[in-house]
């Protein structure tokens, strides 16, 4: 009798056992549909939705990511991360703002610092390259005697568009941006804007990019150089990781609704058996 009851037990075993492995193989199937087209399977629609929205949430991840590692890197721009929908796809789409950061007192004389958050120095790379800056930390080239930036790879131009030359003298840079050794005015800083932002292409979050139409010289009165000084980065230095919003809740609801799928799946699964 005793034999007879496992017996049983183990074949009703092997049945729900069976069921459930079955089941599960066919919801790895139904998954995965043909596509006449490429003849390739493919996501679900169903899924491929809620695919897009969590690689959206980890751009957004990301985006807090590049925040919380530069915290403390000096003319790190801030931007503001929004999403798209592009034929049915959500994307990720930022534009920098124009978000100053704190002033940093270095003593240097070599360090500036504008305080009018619109306004950035413009640089060339070696390869002819401009770029615009809002990271002051500048330094003296010992050959050539060139205002280079403290990466040493971009030259700072002046108002003429020309690498700035620098005597060995004490120097005095006003505020607007003049350039004075020995009492003579050597060069002044092309301080400049953007006529619009969301033209402006972020690099490496320091270093920016746009098309020279967008460029617009900024009037002397409008520049506020303070020499001595050069920003810190305009990243929050206490941003938590709920303040990625949309993206979080993007994140929790992709994954929600993926979960929900797969067990609205297994349920159609067992009412058509």
């Amino acid at each position: 009798m005793m034999i007879k009851r496992f017996l049983w037990g183990f074949i009703i075993s092997l049945a729900v056992f069976g069921k459930i492995t079955t089941e599960e193989s066919v919801i790895r199937n139904q998954s995965i549909v043909s596509d006449p087209n490429n003849q390739r399977p493919v996501l679900d629609p169903g899924l491929k939705i809620n695919q897009d929205g969590m690689a959206v949430g980890s751009d957004g991840v990301m985006v807090w990511i590049l925040y919380s590692a530069n915290k403390m890197t000096p003319g790190y721009k801030r931007v503001k991360p929004y999403t798209i929908l592009e034929n049915g796809t959500p994307r990720v789409e930022a534009y920098p703002l124009h978000v100053p950061g704190p002033p940093i007192a270095s003593n240097r004389d070599l360090d500036v610092y504008i305080q009018n958050p619109q306004g950035y120095f413009l640089v060339e790379a070696k390869s002819g390259t401009r770029f615009l800056m809002r990271d002051g930390r500048f330094k003296k080239e010992p050959e050539s005697k060139y205002l280079i930036t403290v990466s040493g790879q971009n030259r700072v131009l002046s108002e003429n568009l020309k690498p700035i030359e620098l005597p060995n003298a004490d120097l005095y840079i006003t505020h607007s941006g003049e350039i004075i050794a020995n009492g003579e005015s050597i060069a002044t800083l092309r301080i400049v804007s953007v006529s619009d932002i969301n033209q402006l292409t972020i690099i490496d979050g320091m270093r920016m990019y746009t098309d020279p139409d967008y460029i617009v010289a900024m009037p002397l009165n409008k520049r506020f150089i303070q020499q001595g000084f050069y920003e810190g980065s305009a990243v929050p230095k206490a941003l938590r990781p709920d303040t990625r919003g949309i993206y979080q809740r993007i994140y929790l609801y992709s994954s929600h609704s993926a979960k929900r799928g797969v067990r609205m799946m297994k349920n159609s699964i067992r009412l058509n058996q």
